[in-house]
């Protein structure tokens, strides 16, 4: 496993979710406070973008072409020209959704939260395949990382302010959470707060931590595997990308540090030769 290397200069204010989409041989991502929706061409990390009016924690391809997006309001589908074909406002103002992840049915499931992180007034998202969103888990601070065990039996999520990962009994026939979460990782285990989370076919998660520099690896039972440094304070999020899905992007936020002093906030970096593949990760049935 080789050491991390800018495959993006930004600067990001927040960037946010890598999602790689294999059949375009791209990595979608987004700038969450400036309602960016970046497409990042692999390798040469060629980057064009797409400004929504509202913020936009994650955006996901759909199946038969275009987007949907986790955003401040709720859900909304793009076509492949970015002309929005559905709208679906959820939350009230003071909030907005965050990270989101598809299940191994394609699903959508994201987060939401109050802007100021109010303990207890997050929750969990599903948003189906005829685009009906619905609650399903309350009582959380800021979900953020959300992944599936190479099963598809066990649903993660981190609950970032908590220092938190939580592990769900799940059933993929339904896509359903079958039981009541129990801890994966405590704050103990945690130098910096939990972002966002890859996982690989050997069942590890990689998980982000933002604050302090680095990506921490968990086995299947949750021991720490190993810790990877990154040159930026405020790694956030990553993705497996490339055809054998054998290299993390990291990407990273630049919001409120100093330029000089980290020069790469912002930026996407790359971690080649991992271990093991990355799962593959499913394009939005809706």
């Amino acid at each position: 496993m080789s050491a991390p290397t800018v495959i993006v200069r930004a600067t990001a204010d927040v960037g946010e979710g890598p999602f790689w989409h294999k059949e375009k041989g791209v990595v979608h991502w987004v700038d969450i406070p400036s309602g960016l929706i970046m497409t990042t061409q692999y390798p040469s990390g060629e980057t064009t973008t797409f400004t929504h009016h509202e913020m936009v924690g994650a955006a996901i391809p759909r199946k038969n072409g275009g987007m949907v997006a986790a955003v401040q309001s709720g859900f909304v589908g793009f076509d492949d020209n970015w002309e929005i074909t559905h709208t679906i406002p959820l939350l009230a103002d003071g909030y907005r959704m965050n990270d989101a992840a598809t299940d191994p049915s394609g699903r959508m499931w994201a987060g939401s939260n109050t802007l100021n992180f109010v303990p207890g007034e997050g929750a969990l998202w599903r948003l189906d395949h005829d685009w009906n969103a619905d609650i399903v888990h309350t009582g959380l601070t800021l979900p953020n990382g959300i992944g599936w065990s190479p099963d598809g039996t066990t649903m993660y999520l981190v609950d970032s302010m908590e220092k938190l990962i939580l592990q769900f009994p799940f059933d993929p026939a339904s896509a359903q959470i079958v039981g009541e979460p129990t801890v994966f990782a405590h704050p103990a285990s945690f130098e910096g707060l939990p972002d966002g989370l890859a996982i690989d076919t050997r069942g590890h998660l990689w998980v982000a931590e933002f604050g302090a520099s680095q990506v921490t690896e968990f086995s299947p039972v949750g021991d720490i595997v190993s810790r990877i440094a990154i040159p930026t304070k405020q790694p956030t999020s990553l993705a497996f990308v490339g055809s054998g899905r054998d290299r993390l992007w990291v990407t990273s936020a630049a919001s409120g540090l100093n330029p000089a002093t980290d020069p790469l906030a912002g930026s996407v970096f790359e971690i080649a030769n991992t271990p093991a593949p990355g799962l593959t990760v499913q394009l939005f049935g809706g």
